[in-house]
């Protein structure tokens, strides 16, 4: 009989591990996508280039904007 209360003691040991790696895991993820989400909306951004080509549907290229290399 104690062999059975053993067994069902670590049963409950390994579910309550796994509820709590559950939590956490669920918790980085909300973290991620909230992260994500707040820089969609943080505003408008800063993009650096050093060329660059405004194409048309079909592919043509409309205008380019560039600096001069010297």
């Amino acid at each position: 009989m104690a062999d059975v209360e053993d067994r069902q003691t670590t049963m409950e040991k390994r579910l309550r591990f796994h509820k709590v790696m559950i939590n956490v895991l669920a918790l980085l993820v909300l973290a991620s996508a909230g992260s994500r989400v707040w820089e969609q909306f943080s505003g408008p951004g800063e993009l650096t280039v050093t060329e660059l080509n405004v194409v048309d549907a079909e592919g043509k290229e409309q205008v380019n904007l560039g600096a001069d290399k010297d």
